[in-house]
């Protein structure tokens, strides 16, 4: 138990080092800054996303478009995920080198996919949800198809207060999914798909 006060700490390095690389440092400083910003991108896309949709003349066409473009663009860096394994896994020469490092390519990268496989599905989601609230024939036809006829009659007072409130609804509804999204620590495609169905059939009792 008294080793540790016989060694000679005076001539034992206090540090181990693993490698020697001119890059550890700037990449560590990468990484610091790419962890600061993380909270900062999402909120950016969000507030551009919610000004685009507020300042446009049609806000329900922009919706769409935001909607279709947003997944687009997770479908392009999901793809790119994808094909960034091949030359990767060029780095090993030997077969058992490929396994390991593939391996460790989809373990470090598995929620990163998973959360914008996620996205992607959202994006479809709220570009679909903006589709069927919209007047063209096809979201017409759609909605008759639960409603049992394209053109209501004489609404009740409880139909009239809706339609009144229907955009706090909206609000409202969106948001209670938004939280029960956030509520979930690792959201899935199937989850995302499942609360934003729920949501639609809201919004379309609503409609």
């Amino acid at each position: 138990l008294n080793l540790s006060s016989k060694l000679p700490t005076d001539r034992i390095p206090a540090q181990l080092v693993l490698f020697h690389s001119p890059y550890v440092g700037w990449t560590q400083d990468g990484v610091e800054a790419l962890q600061k910003m993380a909270w900062v991108f999402p909120l950016l896309m969000i507030i551009c996303f919610g000004g685009a949709i507020a300042l446009s003349p049609n806000r329900r066409r922009t919706t769409l478009r935001s909607g279709i473009g947003f997944s687009a663009a997770v479908a392009v860096f999901l793809i790119l995920v994808a094909l960034g394994r091949v030359p990767y896994l060029g780095l090993f020469p030997r077969p058992a080198g490929k396994l390991a490092g593939g391996a460790a390519y989809d373990q470090v990268l598995e929620s990163l996919r998973m959360a914008g496989r996620a996205m992607f599905v959202l994006g479809i989601i709220v570009a679909l949800g903006a589709w069927l609230s919209g007047p063209s024939a096809g979201a017409v036809r759609f909605r008759a198809m639960f409603t049992g006829r394209e053109r209501s009659s004489e609404p009740g007072p409880f139909a009239t207060w809706v339609g009144h409130a229907r955009v706090g609804l909206r609000v409202v509804v969106i948001m209670l999914g938004v939280i029960s999204l956030i509520a979930v620590d690792q959201p899935t495609g199937w989850t995302v798909l499942i609360i934003a169905i729920i949501v639609l059939l809201v919004i379309g009792l609503i409609e």
